[in-house]
């Protein structure tokens, strides 16, 4: 047995003792078959040349290694510890031989976990058995295959499931067996209450959702439902309520049962006329880092039929940054296929088919990927009734809001309401989809614009077919701004394929790029684009449709098309309503044009050029050119335009003019040209040239006569008469004849030309000889005067100067300058200006007037600028001083006064006041730079002094000892004398300060309150710690209610600890306080809104209520959200409280708007803190 033992380990990796269902690790050799019977393992390898290898495992008792066989956990945890053998668990369940393993006993909890039911297990007689393979696998934790679930008595794994994600660590590893089938109710939803990273592997496995439990709601409240069926439950089954108008949005966990009570976090809707049903996602994974690795999970789709909701049910809900899923397949979800939200989320190689909801639905999502993947038969239910019955019904990849900056790739769709949805106006921005090959979709893509959103901008298509999927949609809200700030925008579409697939651009959108896009069409559905603001396509396709028309799509290009069998009995390409658009190196075929059909409708300044038009059938015109009044109309030119006999090839809107026809090459006439021009046209039937309205005519290149013929130098284009012209030689010689009219005479066979010339009002007659010798001098007209002889003369007359021709004569007028004459300045004016005033007076005086027409100076307002005395001043002195100093030294002299004079002490420069009696000034010293205050009375005295190092001195105060100074009742600034020694200063009464001797008697009373004692003879205080004088409530679960600004909700707790006296009551959700004193209040609550009225986006506020009101000192938190959004709102404060107070939590709606609320975690605790 050793060597055939030694034998497997060389050849695969196998654990002594396995379970039935096996991996095998590694395999250098075909491995045959792997077989069990009773206790027999049967191992058969091709190639080695030796018979099945054997082992005999053992049934029971004692093995030779000192290893303990058991059957069951049952029997492992009836078992006694002992260290000195291992017991060999051979199933988990007896009988079904997998969930087995080794385990060692240990005299303590080494897991931290106690008995986890999965790893670690009570000993009987105490300790632990623990796996010598601790792993999170799920047959490790009870989780058994469908197949065995009625072996075991059961109908499902729902109780095991919940414990596996409860044990199972944060950053673990959870492993579903291969081969295997797990039917749950619930479990696996690492959520808000769980909150761990985990990597979820289960290459092979299958997680299945059991037949939906449905039953009759009696009554609920917010953290309870009656039931008229309890015994249809089990505890930490996922259950939802709907009662045909309000829904739970969000699943929730029965946490226990007692008679017909499910204990569950309802929400504040009463559902007593609804239904209670099972529905969950089968997977919550929202803490960073996750992975999920080759599960598959089946939805149970026809078992789960009643009142799915996106946000309730769907195979993995994934809110989880940095995240990874990989290899996975979903399929028969009765909602969504996998719910992608959060930031650098990565979807890659994954198969998703039958889901009633989208198959992706992505969501506040960034530089995410979604790699690798087929997506087919989703939306089920909206394309079979084209109602939304699960709230959020998009497409195989379907957007919420803030999805940007990723991309999709390599992805296979069939049958979805719209290959991708929802690429909105909610910063829906960045994202490109590359190689989407998609088919019997209602839409292809939906790129939308809403109103007041965030713009859907730079967006990217490229290498993409679409086969049978309605429309391709980029638009944006028709009833949005005019201007672009709302458009859709920056689109580019590169190598598209539509197949039965139309274009629609109905409303809307900025600087759309299409390159290389190719379309087959069997309908005759018109590709409208309107309102596109720099539109270009380059590198069109188009075969089948209808007719390409875009209104309002200024400067747009369409260029290196070819479009063939158009469907549509209207055009080919309408322009008709697009100003200054470029047409250009195009075709356009149709073998069978309806009646009423053209090619091309040109709009104003449009321009048509280098395309290829051949039109058969019955069409009615080549191109329609369109007028313009104010500027140039429709230019066609380098266009080769082919229609049937009769049919014009090109039409002129009636009685226009604007329009330009260049060097085209026709087969019929140009209609109803009117006042456009045409040159250089050809018409190809009759080599007909048609030269235009105008005698300007420039030609390129060579001219063949209607013989072929080029013609040698010299020769001229001679018509027949008939149409057409040769070229002939032109005639030789002199001038035989000249022939005259008007003035001119003579002429004929002579030569001689006699011209007449007007003199004197008659003609007079000179030869031509005669015209050398006519008087060439003299000025004939001046001023209007004709005179032979002319003169000029000056005068005074008028308001300005002015020229006066008379006669002979032509008088210049300057008349003399007055208040209301412009002219010259008279000597007497001048003489007056100039003797108006010559200055003279006292330098350093101000002059002023004396009287009204005299001036003088006097020293009331005084400057002076001399050497060292820099001096302003407004006043007087007794005599009329002149001195400035006066102001600060005489005592008779009063004003205002600054000075910059060294004369004055040390005292350079000063701002002050004087009077008779009194003077106040603000000095500057040259000593120290500083800015001292003095007054005179007499003589100077200086109040205050601020030095240049800053510092403020008081001279009055100044004494041989310091003094204090303090502001008396009457805001005086009063020096108080020193004290003697050891004195301390104290207060005498309520105005007055002074000095006093201290009590030498030392502390005779110290007194404590709440958590201070005190010592009165040692003088110590003692604080006690009261950390633990708390209740605290909390929930884990999720409450769902509805919330306006006069229904404050009371937040639900489901969990409650209470310590020392203070009172927490999970039942009436309040938290009771023993005495009066000061605590700390923290809350905290995980919360989501959805706007039902208004339009504020939530406020999610929360407030703490004391005896049912609420609280005023600054309880409350508010933490702003958009719709749907969820957030984490925290608070904590100290408060007052008195004994017996009970405090609450309430969510408030502060914007008067109304919410449907979801708190999905919250807690509160209330610590007295002294």
């Amino acid at each position: 047995m050793n060597k055939i033992i030694c034998i497997l380990l060389l050849t695969i990796s196998v654990s002594a003792y396995s379970q039935n269902k096996m991996v095998i690790k590694k395999t250098p050799q075909k491995l045959d078959t792997v077989s069990v019977t009773g206790d027999i393992l049967k191992i058969s390898l091709s190639g080695d040349g030796e018979p099945a290898k054997e082992v005999t495992l053992p049934s029971g008792g004692s093995g030779g290694d000192g290893v303990t066989q058991v059957a069951s956990v049952t029997a492992l945890r009836a078992t006694s510890g002992t260290t000195t053998k291992d017991v060999y668990l051979k199933s988990y369940w007896s009988g079904l031989n997998y969930g087995g393993g080794r385990f060692t006993w240990h005299s303590t909890d080494v897991t931290g976990r106690g008995d986890d039911g999965g790893i670690s297990f009570a000993a009987s007689g105490g300790g632990y058995w623990v796996r010598n393979e601790p792993e999170f696998r799920a047959t490790y934790f009870g989780l058994v295959d469908t197949s065995d679930l009625a072996a075991i008595s059961k109908t499902h794994n729902t109780w095991e499931a919940e414990n596996l994600t409860n044990q199972i660590t944060d950053g673990s590893k959870l492993v579903f067996d291969a081969g295997f089938t797990f039917k749950t109710y619930g479990g696996f939803v690492f959520t808000q209450a769980d909150l761990k990273t985990v990597h979820i592997e289960g290459y092979g496995a299958t997680l299945t959702r059991g037949d939906q439990i449905q039953d009759s709601i009696i009554s609920n409240s917010s953290s309870w439902v009656r039931v008229a069926h309890p015994e249809r439950w089990d505890t930490f089954m996922y259950v939802a309520a709907y009662d045909g108008v309000d829904r739970m949005i969000a699943s929730s966990k029965i946490t226990r049962i007692g008679g017909d009570t499910l204990f569950v976090s309802m929400g504040s809707s009463n559902y007593a006329t609804g239904d209670l049903y099972t529905q969950s996602y089968q997977t919550y994974l929202l803490k960073e880092n996750c992975t999920l690795r080759g599960l598959t999970f089946d939805g149970n789709i026809n078992g789960n039929d009643l009142y799915n909701y996106w946000g309730t049910c769907g195979a993995v809900y994934l809110s989880s940054p940095n995240s990874f899923i990989n290899r996975i397949t979903v399929k028969d979800s009765p909602g969504e296929g996998i719910l992608l939200f959060d930031d650098n989320v990565i979807l890659d190689g994954f198969n998703i088919q039958n889901c009633n909801g989208n198959g992706v639905h992505t969501g506040s999502n960034s530089n995410y990927q979604i790699l690798n993947g087929v997506i087919k038969n989703v939306n089920n239910l909206i394309r079979r009734s084209n109602i939304e019955t699960l709230g959020h019904e998009g497409g195989a990849i379907a957007h919420s809001l803030d999805v940007h900056g990723g991309m999709v790739s390599n992805i296979q769709i069939d049958s979805a309401y719209a290959a991708i949805a929802d690429v909105n106006g909610a910063d829906d921005s960045l994202n490109v989809y590359d190689r989407i090959d998609a088919k019997n979709c209602k839409k292809a893509i939906e790129f939308f614009q809403g109103y007041s959103q965030g713009t859907a901008s730079y967006l990217k298509v490229t290498n993409s077919r679409f086969y049978n999927c309605g429309s391709f949609e980029i638009k944006s809200n028709p009833t949005g701004p005019a201007d672009s700030s709302e458009y859709v925008r920056d689109i580019i579409l590169d190598n598209v394929q539509l197949f039965n697939t139309y274009l629609d651009m109905n409303a809307r959108s900025y600087n759309v790029t299409m390159n290389n896009i190719y379309i087959e069409d069997t309908s005759s559905t018109t590709y409208h684009i309107e309102l596109s603001k720099h539109l270009k396509i380059d590198g069109l396709v188009k075969i089948g449709g209808g007719k390409i028309y875009a209104s309002e799509c200024n400067r747009a290009v369409l260029q290196n098309f070819e479009i063939r069998e158009t469907n549509s009995t209207n055009s080919a390409i309408d322009f008709t309503y697009s100003g200054n658009a470029l047409i250009r190196n195009g075709a356009i075929y149709m073998t069978n044009a309806s009646s009423g059909f053209v090619g091309i409708y040109g709009g104003v300044a449009n321009e048509i050029s280098d395309v290829f038009i051949d039109l058969k059938g019955s069409p009615t015109y080549g191109i329609f050119a369109n007028q313009s009044t104010t500027q140039v109309a429709t230019t066609v030119k380098n266009c080769t335009i082919l229609t049937p006999l009769g049919v014009p090839s090109i039409r002129c809107y009636g009685g226009s003019s604007g329009a330009l026809f260049i060097n085209n090459k026709m087969n019929n006439d140009i209609s109803n040209i009117s006042g456009n021009d045409a040159y250089g046209n050809i018409n190809v039937t009759n080599d007909d040239v048609t030269w235009g309205n105008t005698t300007t005519l420039e030609i390129l290149g060579k001219i063949r006569d209607s013989a072929g013929n080029l013609g040698t130098s010299g020769q001229t284009l001679v018509s027949d008469g008939s149409g057409f012209a040769t070229w002939q030689a032109g005639g030789s010689g002199d001038i035989t004849e000249v022939n005259v009219n008007q003035y001119l005479t003579g002429g004929g066979t002579s030569g001689a030309v006699t011209i007449g010339i007007d003199t004197t009002g008659t003609i007079g007659v000179a030869t031509k000889y005669d015209l050398l010798s006519l008087s060439t001098g003299g000025i004939t007209d001046l001023n209007g005067l004709t005179a032979g002889t002319q003169t000029f003369a000056t005068g005074t007359s008028g308001t300005d100067f002015n020229i006066n021709s008379t006669t002979s004569t032509h008088t210049f007028n300057f008349p003399n300058a007055s208040g209301s004459n412009r002219g010259l300045l008279t000597s007497t004016d001048w003489t007056t200006f100039n003797s108006k005033y010559t200055p003279s007076g006292t330098a350093g005086y101000v002059p002023f007037f004396a009287t009204s027409s005299s001036l003088t100076n006097q020293h009331d307002l005084i400057t002076l600028n001399t050497a060292n005395a820099f001096k302003l001043g407004i006043g007087f002195t007794s005599g009329g001083n002149s001195q400035l100093d006066n102001y600060f030294t005489s005592s008779a002299a009063s004003g205002l006064t600054i000075l910059d004079n060294a004369s004055v002490g040390t005292k350079i420069a000063g701002l002050g006041l004087a009077t008779s009696s009194i003077k106040w000034n603000i000095f500057n010293s040259d000593a120290n730079n500083d800015l001292s205050f003095h007054s005179n009375a007499g003589s100077w005295v200086e109040k205050m002094r601020l030095t240049d190092a800053g510092e403020l001195i008081l001279p009055l105060a100044n004494s041989t000892n310091s003094k204090l100074l303090y502001i008396d009742a009457n805001g005086t600034l009063v020096a108080l004398p020193h004290g003697t020694t050891n004195q301390v200063l104290t207060q005498i009464n309520s105005t007055t300060y002074g000095w006093a001797t201290p009590s030498t008697s030392g502390v005779t009373n110290l007194a404590g309150v709440y958590n201070i004692s005190t010592n009165a003879s040692t003088g110590a205080i003692t604080i006690t710690d009261s950390q633990s004088n708390a209740g605290t409530m909390w929930n884990p679960g999720a409450q769902t209610f509805t919330i306006s600004s006069t229904t404050p909700t009371l937040v639900n707790f489901t969990n409650s600890s209470s310590n020392n006296g203070v009172s927490a009551n999970a039942t009436t959700d309040a938290v009771i306080v023993p005495n009066t004193g000061r605590y700390k209040i923290t809350y905290s609550a995980t919360v989501r809104s959805d706007l039902v009225t208004g339009s504020t986006p939530p406020d999610n506020s929360f407030g703490i209520h004391i005896n049912g009101t609420l609280s005023s000192n600054g309880t409350f938190v508010e933490q702003g959200s958009t719709s749907g959004e969820y957030v984490s709102v925290s608070k904590s404060i100290i408060l007052n409280l008195t004994a017996n107070d009970s405090i609450t939590l309430r969510h408030y709606s502060l914007n008067g708007n109304t919410y449907n609320t979801q708190i999905l975690y919250a807690h509160m605790t209330v610590q007295r803190v002294w």
